[in-house]
Order: structure tokens, then sequence, then C-alpha cells
């Protein structure tokens, strides 16, 4: 008799080449121009941001995906409306709100600080790494510039005192001239020749010192208030990770409740046992007691 074939099933390998993977990358960006869209619109928002008396509608799922602040908060303490520290600018928290759904950032260079804070606040260290490099690269212009300065100031001082040691130098005599007119005119050179002049290249050296330490301060500020914006981050991180620890250990305890309550049930059900047990010996007494007493008779 002909044995029948075994139909053997399809290798992994060959189902796997089998398929076809299309891909669609125009997808991920229209998703979020369209989140955009609808914040924008006020559409389909499911929670609230409140800074400085300012409200600000947005969506949980892009928050928490973009900000570990708010994912911490949305997460364990399940708000509906955030209130957010007075250290932020809201101007600048309403721009980064909307670099979280579309990856692009605007802003004036004297409002760089204010990114920082915010970015410290909502732990969107792109948005800090970016504003601090942005700092570092005003700092270098604003040396290169004060160091420009400082170089030409120098070679006009020189030039001028070129020229003033030049015309210091007395006219001689032309011959046939008289001699009282050439003193004469020497006389009036040597007084048209003020020091005024080098009390103002004096003068203006001094302004442009005091123009390079002004913005050495200001380096320095900028420098000092970047350091506080990332410690304020620090603090708020800090906070966000003991929200964290108080709500595990919240958990922990409604956890625990019902281990507490199925342990007390067991220890009274053991002191009613320990009752019965007591109670079984003292009857076993009075049986042998009683045994006793019938064996007398």
């Amino acid at each position: 008799m002909p044995h029948p074939r075994s139909s053997s099933p399809s290798s992994p390998s060959s189902s796997s080449s089998s398929l076809l993977h299309v891909q669609f990358p125009q997808v991920p960006p229209a998703l979020l121009s369209n989140l955009n869209r609808q914040r924008l619109q006020g559409q389909l928002c499911d929670v609230s941001i409140r800074l400085q008396g300012r409200e600000f509608r947005a969506h949980r799922a892009v928050l928490a995906a973009s900000s570990p602040f708010f994912h911490d908060q949305l997460l364990l303490k399940k708000l509906d409306c955030i209130e957010l520290p007075s250290v932020m600018d809201p101007a600048a928290f309403g721009l980064v709100l909307g670099c979280a759904y579309t990856g692009r950032l605007s802003m004036e260079p004297a409002d760089v600080v204010n990114f920082l804070t915010v970015g410290s606040v909502l732990q969107m260290w792109h948005i800090v790494d970016k504003c601090a490099e942005l700092l570092r690269e005003r700092r270098g212009a604003a040396s290169s510039s004060s160091s420009s300065s400082s170089s030409t100031t120098s070679s006009s001082s020189s030039s001028s005192s070129s020229s003033s040691s030049s015309s210091a130098q007395p006219k001689a005599p032309q011959p046939g001239g008289d001699l009282k007119v050439c003193e004469e005119e020497e006389e009036d050179e040597d007084e048209e020749e003020p020091p005024q002049k080098r009390w103002v290249l004096v003068k203006r050296e001094w302004l442009q010192e005091d123009l390079v330490l002004t913005c050495e301060e200001e380096e320095e500020e900028e420098g000092n208030r970047g350091n506080c914006a990332r410690n304020r981050g620090n603090c708020e991180r800090n906070r966000g990770n003991c929200a964290r620890n108080r709500g595990n250990c919240e958990q922990n305890r409604r956890e625990f409740a019902p281990k507490r309550e199925d342990f007390g049930q067991n220890w009274r059900e053991s002191a009613r046992n320990r009752g019965g047990l007591d109670q079984n010996r003292q009857n076993r007494g009075d049986f042998n007691q009683n045994r006793q007493n019938f064996t007398r008779k």
C-alpha cells in the first residue's frame, strides 16, 4: 500500500522572509502636528497646567513622554491640574510646551536663561544642554570683542603719543627770516600744545576698561544664574524622587494592611484555641479526680 505523505510545517525563517515590511516616515511628524493642533484648539486635552495665574491645556501622554517631571506628577499623584513653581517665565514655558509637540524652539538671546530655568525644572536635559551651549558661545564672543577693542585702544594711544612727540619738536627757522618771529612761533606752538589730548586718551582707556569689567560681571552673573537654575532643577528632581518614594511607601502600606488584618485574625483564632486547650486540660483533671473517687468506692 502506498504510504500517505506527511505535510511538513513551514519553517519560521521561510515565514519571516515572506513578510513585507513597510514604513511610513511621515506618520510620526504628522501625528505630533495633529496633537499640537488639538492642543492649540483645546480639543481632547486631559490635563491643565497653571503657572503664575495662566493656564495651559495639554495631553497627558505627550507630557509624560517628554518630561520626567511631568511623568512623576501624572503617574504617581494622578493629578488633573498641575501647579508649577513661579520661578519659571510663562512665555518661555509656553514655547517649551510647544517644543514638546513640534521639536522646534525659537528664543531671543536675552531669554536664554529663562529657557534654561524651564528646562531645568521640567528635567528636559536636551533644552538645558542647548541653552548652556548658547551661553558659552555668547561668553566667547564677548571675550573676543573685548580683546579686539582693547587692542584698538592701545594702537590709538600709541599713534596719539607719536603724533604728540612729533608736534613737540621745534621748527627750524628759515634762512633770511626774523629770529624773533621764529621764537614767537615756537612759544605759540608750546602754548598750543595742551596736555589735554593725553588726558582724553587716558579717559577713553579707563572707559574701555570699565566696559570690559562690566561685560565680565554680566557674564559672571549669567553663569551664576545658570548655576542657580541647574540647582533649582536638581531640587525639583529630588522632590520628584521623594514623591515617588512616598507613593511606594503608600503602596506598601496598603499591601501590608490586609496582611496585618490576617495576622490579627490568626492571633485571635490561636487565642481561642488556647482557651479551648486549657478547658480540655481542666476537664481531663476533673475526669481523673472522678475516676480516683470511683475506684475508692
